[in-house]
């Protein structure tokens, strides 16, 4: 998987979506957590480590972030 590519791509639909900004950190977040794992195809990233990366404090956001990348097709978890 290419960095660059999936940052382009992200941003190219955060500019055409109505994705929160919290939303976008756990994209960003898991993008990061996916790069330290050397792009795997399936990864685990515990809750901790993204609430953490994506600077989160809500749970609910957390989860609500989740199911909307996933309903946009951006993640599968």
């Amino acid at each position: 998987m290419n960095y660059i590519k999936q940052l382009t791509e992200f941003w190219t639909w955060a500019k055409s979506s109505n994705a929160k900004p919290q939303y976008r950190m756990i994209y960003l977040a898991l993008l990061e957590v996916n790069n330290g794992c050397g792009w795997k195809p399936v990864f685990r990233a515990t809750y901790g480590e993204v609430m953490e990366l994506a600077g989160l404090t809500s749970k609910t956001t957390y989860y609500s972030g989740l199911k909307f990348l996933e309903e946009a097709g951006l993640v599968r978890y």
